[in-house]
């Protein structure tokens, strides 16, 4: 089921930048937020659809988060593909091209092949907010349709507004010493198009029209069903093909950095399996972003250090750095088939992090997906103008 998250108030989203008093005193916020904080915001609002063969039927054992983003009039917006390039045209809108596979032989690259621009290219157009594509480019792109795609700047569907505060000592009632701070806050812009965040759930009921807390500070949003009108693009035909990509549309944090841990640094390959269905690959090649940093606030299940016992405790969660939305992975099919990968791989969050269990656990086969929204990936063909020099793997 798909929700959407509209503003009542500013919202605030924290990213891994230290924010305190007298050192820190600036925090701005990120948009859209990280996969994590949907949990938190539905926790006070949604209860779990019983599971009548499981005999825990907990908010957070049922709950299950997939795709998660922006939504624009209930249409998606997804994370530009890092494998594609910006120019901008005579009528300064923004255009995005594929860049070609070429051979690192002879580089210091770690993989076989990366990718490069055609041509010699300036510095590339600053697209403020962020660079976005439609779901209609996103299938064209993923089903290698077109060259050139159409990119949105999401700062044309939010504003932002800087907040001021300062702490009021109680005792004296002047301005407390070293206590200043300022916020740039997030308001999703309603006048024209409407923006609103989305997420797909599992697993919950929700309430139509419930106040939720999200973010930072605890600000309001009001969350509703969208029904069936929203699609996430279908997979590709690529069953005659050797040869696929994955594209990241949520961040995902990895056991090896960049790398996700089921591939072997030594040979670049790899054996992903879940239940009957198995395939094995060799990464040809990736295009990642600067690693972002995820860490937000959770519950303490550790009811030994926790004093009240009968309470939950919020504390801190771990720190992790994480591959940012948009980057893409190049792989060649060593043994399997398409359909498999498709199985596998195509809407299905592959991150190998898991919310209070880490990277290594019990059960990794039925666990083998994460249930909280990060490394949501799609599976995409390789063009034949994209495939340059990978012609001979």
């Amino acid at each position: 089921m798909y929700y959407r998250i509209d503003a009542i108030d500013s919202w605030f989203f924290r990213n891994a930048a230290p924010f305190d008093a007298g050192v820190n005193t600036y925090g701005k916020s990120i948009f859209p937020p990280f996969p994590s904080v949907y949990a938190g915001a539905l926790r006070n609002c949604a209860v779990p659809i019983p599971n009548p063969n499981s005999p825990k039927n907990t908010f957070a054992r049922r709950l299950k988060i997939g795709w998660n983003g922006i939504i624009i009039d209930k249409h998606m917006l997804y994370p530009l593909p890092l494998d594609l390039y910006i120019t901008k045209s005579d009528d300064e809108k923004f255009i995005a091209h594929e860049m070609v596979i070429s051979s690192a032989a002879g580089s210091s690259f770690p993989l076989p092949y990366f990718l490069k621009s055609p041509t010699e290219l300036k510095k590339p157009p600053h697209i403020s907010g962020g660079a976005y594509v439609d779901e209609n480019v996103i299938k064209a792109y993923l089903n290698a349709q077109s060259s050139d795609y159409s990119v949105y700047s999401l700062e044309d569907y939010f504003s932002e507004e800087t907040h001021i505060g300062i702490r009021i000592d109680p005792l004296s009632g002047t301005v407390a010493d070293g206590q200043f701070y300022q916020q740039t806050l997030i308001t999703p812009k309603n006048n024209i198009r409407q923006c609103s965040l989305a997420i797909e759930t599992s697993g919950i009921e929700i309430p139509e029209k419930s106040i939720v807390h999200i973010g930072g500070d605890g600000k309001l949003g009001v969350i509703s069903r969208i029904g069936e009108n929203l699609s996430l693009p279908d997979p590709p035909s690529i069953e005659n093909d050797s040869c696929f990509k994955l594209y990241l549309a949520t961040p995902a944090i990895f056991e090896k950095g960049w790398l996700p841990g089921w591939i072997n640094r030594e040979n670049m390959t790899g054996i992903f399996t879940h239940k009957k269905h198995s395939v094995r690959v060799k990464l040809l090649s990736a295009v990642v972003g600067k690693p972002v940093a995820i860490g937000g606030f959770g519950v303490d299940k550790d009811k030994n250090k926790n004093k009240d016992k009968d309470k939950d405790k919020i504390c801190p969660r771990e720190m992790r750095y994480a591959v940012p939305a948009g980057s893409v992975y190049y792989f060649k099919l060593l043994s399997g088939s398409m359909t498999d990968v498709i199985r596998l791989f195509h809407k299905k969050c592959i991150s190998d992090y898991r919310e209070t269990l880490g990277f290594h656990y019990e059960k990794m086969d039925r666990l083998r997906y994460c249930s909280r929204g990060f490394g949501y990936s799609l599976v995409g063909s390789i063009g034949k103008n994209q495939r340059g020099e990978v012609h001979n793997v």
